[in-house]
């Protein structure tokens, strides 16, 4: 038998092994699923992903034993080496399977991926992870390594991570904290246009610089055109800031890759709604500060970095200050001595005196408000009542369990697998003893919340806010401990994985969002024929001075339009009162606020005592109105599901 067909024959039967090994594991992975869902009482899609996960390692098992038994070195890396195929192959059956789409039916289209899924997995686990012989770099995958370690790479890996985050964060329609943090910016610039009845309102002046430069903005701009300038100058500073972060961290551009991807998969947000990506706000100013901030430190450069994490603070203090400190700890496990630390965080620290006593004659020295009949304090309106998805953990054992719980449980073990993972690398031990840290933080700032719990004095400090940074660096540090330890080979296929992920999750939304990108958000534009009706009817049949009221939110978050009445005081003009949005942060503006929204639940009850308490001039509802309201009100316009009443007064 000739060598050519002897080579034949044996990939024949290794194919033939293979498939018989596709089908046990296929049937234990299914049997998985079925006794995941039945008997531990998971949902589809966990379940799911355990059957998966079972199937998977019975694959490894039988094919190192069985199919390809005794071939490949064994050891760690041969098991990442085969579920870095099974990556790039399970990306390559997405792929085909969206393109099928176009031309074959479905049940063909699945066909053709499946195929395209098992031959790859198959010639990729012959060639690399259990190889006859030692195998022979091929051609892309020898230019692959040229580039991965060339300069290059990085420019390269700027693309990937500005395409994966141009979904969030290119130009695609107003946010409802950016209507809020918009109009503020305009008041800063132009208080004369404003009164102390419109709901856009904070007797705060912590974020003074940030909504200076938004307010500047407008004036040059527009509102839209100020929007669409200012995201693409917060995309392209967190992007660049977090290629330099990556390269401060020493990560390969494949770990940047997989580590975004399985960051953004996982929609950002761990605990407290926290999020880096998306959106013009004073905190992704200062996040992007703090990535050129910590990639600065992790050079030994700490006069520069505390500058920039001083910055980073006056667009957002708690932000900035937060990892100001972090900056600290990080110099310490460096192994600098405090001599060498004291200068620069005095310059942090001097950089900041003017903005902590803006912060404490605001919340100390300032009067305090009238709390005469109120339930509770400033502070626990502000974390349980407004906000506690950021700040109150402990509002009730089920929101506990329903929205915190995993987090703390995630938070947890990634502490514990950075603290393992620095025995595979212990190069990395600074960087990942750090991380490790300010996941133990998060955790510590779950007993912290729970002893705070009665009287949330803490809740302004916002204990959780760190968590969304900490989880990126978590995943890009896991991920290049895992790549690590593989030979060559398998980092080159580890890093064509992350090139097939990106192109896979990627690019097909990252298109959409650049066509969308270039097309200025037109808030009226998000309305429905039934609300730009009534807005054209506020604009044109009620004066400029008239104070308006609706009774909706903030069941407003559930409906389809509701971003666009975010932006309801600046398409009518006319001042709102109070919006269960737009809450400030100053201590006497926040009672007032509370006040205003209880009072506002009195007048939508029918109460004609509280409709005159305040100058409110027109009643906007979408129920029927309170029958105790025609004592104080008359009909001034309807139509479809909404009902304006004007206020009759003496």
């Amino acid at each position: 038998m000739s060598e050519a067909r002897a080579a034949g024959t044996r990939l024949a039967v290794d194919f033939a092994k293979f498939g018989a090994v596709g089908v046990v594991n296929t049937l234990v992975g299914y049997l998985t699923i079925l006794a995941a869902m039945t008997w531990a009482g998971l949902a589809p899609v966990p379940a799911n992903v355990v059957g998966y996960a079972v199937g998977l390692c019975v694959s490894f098992v039988l094919n190192r034993r069985f199919t390809f038994a005794g071939r490949g070195g064994g050891g760690i890396g041969q098991v990442l080496g085969f579920f870095a195929v099974f990556a790039l192959s399970y990306g390559l059956n997405l792929l085909v399977l969206r393109e099928a789409l176009f031309l074959l039916a479905p049940a063909w289209a699945q066909a053709l991926a499946m195929v395209s899924y098992t031959v790859c997995f198959f010639l990729l686990s012959r060639a690399f992870v259990f190889p006859e012989t030692e195998a022979k770099v091929p051609p892309v995958f020898a230019a692959l390594d040229t580039v991965a370690r060339s300069p290059v790479s990085w420019a390269f890996g700027l693309i990937i991570l500005a395409v994966l985050s141009a979904p969030l964060g290119l130009p695609h329609g107003w946010g409802g904290n950016e209507i809020n943090y918009f109009d503020l910016g305009h008041r800063v610039m132009h208080p004369e246009k404003f009164t102390e009845l419109h709901a856009a309102n904070d007797d705060s002046n912590a974020r003074l610089v940030s909504l200076g430069l938004i307010g500047i903005a407008i004036d040059l701009f527009g509102f839209e055109g100020a929007h669409t300038v200012l995201t693409f100058l917060c995309w392209a500073a967190m992007c660049l800031g977090l290629v330099y972060l990556a390269r401060g961290l020493r990560l390969s551009p494949a770990a940047l890759i997989l580590g975004l991807a399985a960051y953004f998969g996982g929609r950002q947000m761990l605990i407290g709604g926290e999020w880096l990506f998306g959106g013009v706000e004073g905190k992704v100013l200062a996040y992007a500060a703090v990535f050129f901030a910590l990639g600065l430190a992790l050079r030994g450069r700490y006069m520069p970095a505390v500058m920039l994490a001083a910055l980073a603070a006056y667009f957002h203090f708690l932000v900035g200050g937060f990892w100001g400190l972090a900056l600290l700890a990080l110099g310490r496990l460096q192994g600098r001595s405090w001599r060498d630390l004291v200068p620069p965080f005095a310059l942090f620290v001097l950089l900041l005196l003017p903005l902590a006593g803006l912060l404490v004659q605001e919340r100390l020295l300032a009067e305090k408000p009238d709390l005469t009949g109120l339930p509770f304090g400033p502070e626990v309106i502000y974390a349980v009542y407004r906000n506690p998805h950021h700040l109150a953990p402990y509002a009730s054992p089920e929101w506990f369990a329903a929205n915190w719980r995993p987090g703390l449980i995630w938070a947890g073990l990634m502490a514990m697998t950075l603290l393992m993972l620095i025995r595979i690398v212990p190069e990395r031990r600074v960087a990942m003893s750090w991380v490790a840290g300010l996941n133990i933080y998060i955790v510590a700032a779950f007993v912290i919340a729970w002893l705070d719990r009665h009287t949330h004095a803490l809740a302004p400090f916002y204990l959780f806010r760190p968590m969304s940074l900490t989880t990126l660096l978590t995943l890009m540090l896991g991920t290049q401990a895992l790549i690590a330890p593989l030979p060559a080979t398998g980092q080159r296929l580890f890093a064509a994985a992350a090139v097939a992920v990106f192109a896979v999750l990627s690019v097909p939304a990252a298109l959409t969002a650049a066509r969308e990108a270039f097309t200025e958000p037109d808030l009226a534009e998000e309305l429905d024929d039934e609300e730009r009706a009534l807005v054209d009817w506020l604009r044109t049949e009620t004066p400029g001075d008239a104070v308006l009221l609706f009774d909706i939110w903030p069941q407003q978050y559930v409906r389809r339009a509701s971003v666009a009445f975010f932006g309801l005081e600046r398409l009518t003009e006319r001042p709102l009162m109070v919006m269960f949005k737009f809450v400030p942060t100053g201590t006497t503006g926040l009672v007032r606020w509370y006040r205003l929204i209880q009072w506002r639940e009195e007048v939508f009850a029918g109460d004609c005592d509280a409709v005159l308490k305040e100058p409110v001039d027109y009643l906007i509802t979408r129920e029927l109105p309170a029958e105790g309201l025609t004592a104080c009100t008359e009909p001034a316009w309807q139509d479809g599901s909404f009902t304006v009443l004007k206020v009759i007064r003496d």
